[in-house]
């Protein structure tokens, strides 16, 4: 059976791509250019930004690793064959998110165009991603403070390995379709957290400072409705992890239903930017910021996770 993966060389497609592979299943990979795949991946050129131009890389896969909100994606799930399972990358902001929220709505409408298409569906609901810090490198490159907005927020952070192998398990056994999974990472950190063990990594004394959000009159006006609302978040955050603690100890595991939040890797994986870590191959760019090459004894040795 082949698979096809879109955005095959992106952070969470390639994590998909090798998840597949460590199980032994064929690959068709997606790319906007020509690239030299390992053994069991055929390359496919094409773009998701074009409406038509994913059609004939959908011919005879069993499933389909998707990415939302692109132009292809009408075409591309018309193309499939019909018993072909689609495992959608869309957001947490979905689950009770506002319509009127830019990013929601791309997502949403993803999630119900893939409903409608009557192929069999899972859809991956994370929050934030372990590979955000890249959006890091200009301030590393700038000196050694480094600002971040929501300073308050802490955020359970997911390896994209860990959703890869996730989005993996989801196309291959028949048990996870026509669900939803609210995906969080294992360990949720605040901001100056975050930095503090990008500091250990790289051996640089680094500063946190948090981002002023400057507000207009009206956004001012809602500040308080908002922290009401974060602090019910939190506390229906808390009863799902004492529930989920309680079923794991119980041995029964987290119940899989749509609007449950599934933590995904280990404690040991939890921490942000650890620099022997193998999931840091396609993370290096960091390490070269400040002259550095992280991991590149283990990751030499341990290809994947």
């Amino acid at each position: 059976m082949t698979y096809l993966v879109t955005a095959a060389t992106g952070n969470i497609g390639s994590a998909v791509l090798r998840a597949l592979l460590e199980r032994g299943e064929r690959v068709r990979a997606v790319s906007r250019s020509e690239r030299d795949w390992p053994a069991g991946v055929e390359g496919v050129v094409g773009d998701l930004d074009d409406p038509d131009g994913l059609e004939d890389a959908a011919a005879g896969v069993r499933g389909v690793f998707l990415m939302s909100g692109y132009p292809s994606e009408a075409s591309l799930l018309d193309a499939l064959p019909s018993q072909a399972r689609v495992v959608l990358l869309s957001s947490g902001s979905v689950p009770g998110g506002s319509r009127q929220n830019a990013v929601t709505r791309y997502h949403a409408e993803s999630e119900q165009a893939v409903k409608a298409s009557g192929r069999p569906w899972t859809m991956l609901q994370p929050d934030s991603f372990m590979t955000n810090a890249l959006r890091w490198k200009p301030q590393l490159d700038a000196g050694d403070t480094v600002k971040l907005p929501f300073a308050g927020v802490p955020i359970a952070l997911i390896d994209p390995a860990d959703l890869g192998a996730v989005a993996a398990a989801a196309l291959i056994d028949d048990r996870h379709a026509e669900r939803s999974y609210r995906l969080s990472g294992p360990e949720a950190l605040l901001p100056e957290s975050q930095v503090a063990i990008l500091a250990a990594g790289l051996a640089r004394r680094l500063v946190f400072e948090p981002q002023i959000q400057r507000r207009g009159p009206a956004a001012a006006a809602s500040t308080d409705a908002r922290r009401l609302r974060r602090r019910v978040l939190c506390v229906l955050r808390r009863r799902h992890a004492r529930r989920d603690n309680r079923l794991a100890h119980r041995g029964g595991g987290p119940r899989a239903t749509a609007g449950d939040v599934r933590r995904v890797g280990s404690p040991e994986r939890s921490l942000l930017l650890r620099p022997t870590d193998a999931h840091w191959d396609h993370r290096r760019a960091i390490g070269q910021t400040v002259g550095r090459t992280l991991g590149e004894g283990e990751s030499r040795a341990r290809d994947l996770a």
